[in-house]
């Protein structure tokens, strides 16, 4: 007899072991072998599901509520954000194609995914509409979800040099004014970093070094920052030498999905806003730059231009 908990029980696999047991214990009480190794993990999303287990008595079961509420606000406003700039048929193609990514499942585990992805779509979605305080206030979450939630305070600061013409204030001297918003307005931008502060504070509190993670990436899970070219040098390898699975699940859709990302951004680099091309192009680049890339199909689902330029291109 298959009962509710052996569902629960089933999705508690890979990282989501990690994220439930950091939401029970914490930071300073999860340890594996005397160490910290779980500090690699971004705080918010286990720091949600800690908060709705309150009203949830199942960990597995709150994580899964969590990700599946993210999931769909967050295609909410990946959907509204598309189709206020493309229409109804970009929009709804770009969202059927999030949603059959081969590795999309990840939106519905017990992972930062989905929260991760709610929160990108979100800050797409109010840089659009140039609400910088807003923008800056969800980029600081979603940098407190992943290291790649940053990037948001990029795509901000494109769209706003986009809107604010700053060359074109220089030539008709009205730099001034320009620098004036600049500080008025796209100051809010830089909120992004407080995530980013409390997730290095987090490091400095439980081992006193504001870096720890980088020690525990390269020794324990095997992830130094390295080039592209050396990324997909690796991965080719891996296609080469790998055994059957691994090539079939893991690398050879890693290297089909790099080359898809790069073509796409040569197709649209022309055809889209600034802020959508320098996403894709920011976000693929500092994902395939690093070693023993295991997880780049599962970090590019999250990858949104990607498939709105897919979407684009279909159609056209």
């Amino acid at each position: 007899e298959f009962t509710l908990q052996d569902f629960l029980g089933s999705w508690k696999r890979w990282d989501s072991t990690h994220y439930i047991n950091l939401a029970q214990k914490g930071y300073d009480g999860y340890i594996e072998n005397g160490q910290h190794l779980f500090l690699v993990f971004f705080p918010l999303y286990p720091w949600v599901v800690r908060i709705f287990q309150a009203f949830i008595p199942s960990w597995e079961a709150a994580g899964l509520f969590v990700s599946t509420l993210a999931f769909c606000i967050g295609s909410v406003f990946f959907y509204g954000a598309v189709m206020e700039e493309y229409g109804k048929e970009i929009a709804k193609r770009s969202f059927l194609l999030l949603s059959f990514y081969p590795y999309a499942f990840f939106f519905g585990g017990i992972m930062s995914e989905s929260l991760f992805f709610c929160l990108l779509a979100a800050g797409f979605f109010c840089i659009r509409h140039h609400n910088w305080l807003a923008a800056g206030i969800i980029g600081a979450f979603c940098s407190m979800c992943r290291i790649q939630g940053i990037l948001l305070m990029g795509v901000g600061f494109v769209e706003f040099f986009v809107a604010y013409r700053p060359l074109e204030c220089l030539r008709q001297k009205k730099f001034g004014e320009f620098v004036k918003e600049l500080f008025r307005k796209g100051s809010f931008l830089l909120l992004t970093l407080v995530g980013c502060l409390v997730y290095l504070g987090i490091n400095k509190n439980v081992e006193g070094d504001w870096f720890r993670f980088r020690v525990y990436q390269k020794e324990h899970w095997y992830h130094t920052t390295t080039f592209v070219a050396d990324c997909v040098d690796e991965i080719i390898y891996y296609i080469s030498n790998a055994d059957v699975l691994m090539k079939k699940y893991v690398w050879i859709p890693e290297l089909v999905i790099f080359i898809v990302a790069m073509l796409l951004l040569l197709y649209s680099i022309r055809r889209h806003p600034l802020r959508y091309s320098a996403f894709l192009f920011v976000y693929t680049i500092v994902n395939y730059s690093v070693t023993f890339l295991i997880s780049g199909g599962r970090y590019m689902a999250c990858a949104l231009t990607l498939f709105l330029f897919l979407a684009e291109w279909a159609v056209g």
